[in-house]
């Protein structure tokens, strides 16, 4: 999945709620074995994020 960004302030700003709304949830509660299975549940989190969630 490529993402193109307007400008470098969207680009940190999305990096910056990856982290928070995914990342930091994600590792307290689950270990992942592999970069795969993180990968889906990025992929996941990306489409809700994008497709389902109000904005």
């Amino acid at each position: 999945m490529a993402f193109v960004l307007a400008k470098p302030a969207e680009g940190i700003r999305f990096h910056r709620t990856l982290l928070e709304e995914f990342y930091q949830v994600a590792f307290r509660k689950q270990i992942y074995s592999s970069v795969e299975q993180l990968q889906e549940d990025v992929d996941d989190w990306v489409d809700s994020y994008n497709c389902t969630r109000p904005h």
